[in-house]
């Protein structure tokens, strides 16, 4: 979640003349994805499944999350 607040607080140019067409999903874990950065990702990629797995270590949240 640290970098897509980054990414937010860079404001929608960051993510201007980058193909993000093939991106389906970002798994977020290992600390809290908070409110508005969540909401900021739902409006400028509508097309991403956003999966907060908080609670996990990046390690095991992301090898056992099933987002097929």
């Amino acid at each position: 979640p640290t970098a897509l607040r980054l990414i937010a607080a860079a404001g929608a140019s960051a993510l201007a003349g980058r193909d993000l067409s093939s991106l389906r999903t970002i798994l977020c874990a290992g600390e809290v994805l908070d409110q508005a950065t969540h909401a900021w990702i739902a409006r400028h990629l509508p097309h991403v499944r956003l999966v907060d797995i908080y609670g996990q270590t990046e390690g095991s949240g992301h090898l056992l999350a099933n987002v097929t």
